[in-house]
């Protein structure tokens, strides 16, 4: 399943250490739609569109959240690389307010 992270990795315009673009992303996922098999395209919509119920992370600082939405997402989907939960989690954190 390394090409889901590899589809990923582009869709969320992730760098080496994690990190998320916003800027693009909707071309990017575009993109990357058009590129998924029916498997990976119903994997990355699993992922990207989990709702994350941001009123949960009120209490916790922004760190600690991301910390734990990191970890559930490995848990949920173990197939993900380390990298790729990063940028996930920072594309979560993102949208915190």
């Amino acid at each position: 399943m390394s090409r889901i992270n590899t589809l990923l990795k582009f869709c969320l315009g992730a760098d080496e250490s994690g990190g998320y673009q916003p800027i693009g992303f909707e071309d990017r996922l575009s993109v990357t739609i058009s590129e998924a098999s029916q498997s990976e395209y119903e994997l990355l919509l699993s992922v990207l569109n989990m709702d994350w119920e941001l009123d949960r992370w009120a209490h916790a600082s922004l760190s600690e959240a991301a910390q734990k939405i990191e970890q559930i997402l490995a848990q949920r989907y173990p197939e993900l690389e380390p990298m790729v939960l990063r940028a996930l989690s920072n594309r979560w954190s993102y949208g915190w307010h």
